[in-house]
């Protein structure tokens, strides 16, 4: 799988690490990612099923926090 995205800058880093989603009836669509600290975002590009899920609805946005809970196991 092959993700594209823009960098986009920031006047300030980010508080803290963030996803956003788009939502298109019952499918989830990375949107953009935020890590802490950093000066800039990562815009996720539409896939041609984003696209085409956008011709038919509106995007509910949403976004989540992206903890770290420690050591990967």
């Amino acid at each position: 799988m092959r993700i594209e995205y823009v960098v986009a800058p920031s006047n300030t880093p980010h508080a803290q690490s963030d996803v956003s989603f788009n939502k298109y009836g019952n499918v989830d669509f990375l949107g953009t990612i935020w890590i802490q600290g950093r000066n800039s975002e990562m815009q996720i590009l539409p896939s041609k099923a984003e696209q085409n899920a956008a011709k038919a609805a509106n995007a509910e946005k949403h976004t989540l926090s992206a903890k770290n809970t420690g050591e990967p196991k």
